[in-house]
């Protein structure tokens, strides 16, 4: 009985913690593919450096870019930044570009915003509107761009820019990270010229709250509207992007 007991507790402790070692071990591998992946993707950048553009890097940008980068393996959008500040630490032509605190801002990136730093890399200003249901303004009396409003945000801030696979993605987790970091500026000035908006009226979301809002007995009151607006990309942005990103 006590050799049963015995043999049943072992079939039970294998079956609970046996594929730990299997786990660990996997885990091992995929990450010694990922630091083979970042050691490739580094050389390539590097050899891609004109030989008179190299120098010896600073201790105080390569030190922790290396430390920290062996968190982020896994992650191929945020290696790739690593890897790009490595890079750009070496080349002479970007040491005026490189700064101590790029290390830090990587670590606090998520994927979607590496992504979408990558996406607005040529561009200067980023128009987007925010979304609100409110009192319609008796000086507009159509359904987009309006001015503030009694009513409620629906969203902070939409944009052009949007996932094909999930087109109700909320960007403003990202836009609140990156501005928190000082690589854009949220503000209220908007672009010259309708055209720069036009194409916010088939914007997924604003269509999506349209159809939520028509079945509201105050329709004739209110109305889903949009508060045309425009994201800059500082100075600071400016140079990580130039370092990590492109």
């Amino acid at each position: 009985m006590a050799r049963s007991a015995g043999e049943t507790i072992a079939s039970i402790w294998d079956i609970v913690f046996g594929g730990i070692n299997i786990y660990s071990e996997k885990q091992r591998c995929i990450r010694n593919l990922n630091l083979e992946k970042f050691k490739e993707s580094l050389t390539k950048k590097i050899e891609d450096i004109p030989i008179e553009d190299i120098q010896e890097p600073s201790l105080s940008i390569i030190g922790p870019t290396i430390e920290k980068s062996k968190y982020y393996f896994e992650e191929e959008k945020l290696r790739d930044l690593f890897a790009n500040l490595v890079a750009s630490s070496i080349n002479k032509t970007k040491a005026d570009f490189v700064h101590p605190a790029y290390p830090d801002i990587i670590q606090n990136l998520s994927p979607n915003d590496a992504e979408f730093l990558k996406e607005i890399s040529n561009l200067e200003v980023i128009p987007f509107c925010m979304l609100r249901y409110q009192k319609r303004s008796k000086d507009n009396q159509t359904t987009f761009f309006s001015y503030f409003d009694e009513g409620v945000t629906l969203s902070r801030c939409i944009l052009k820019y949007f996932y094909w696979d999930n087109p109700l993605y909320d960007f403003n987790p990202t836009i609140d990270n990156l501005s928190r970091l000082k690589l854009i500026e949220v503000t209220d000035k908007c672009l010259v010229g309708e055209s720069n908006y036009s194409s916010f009226l088939d914007n997924s979301i604003y269509n999506y709250y349209q159809s939520k809002m028509s079945s509201d007995p105050k329709i004739m009151e209110r109305e889903v509207t949009m508060i045309k607006g425009v994201i800059e990309i500082t100075n600071f942005g400016k140079n990580f992007i130039k370092t990590c990103v492109i």
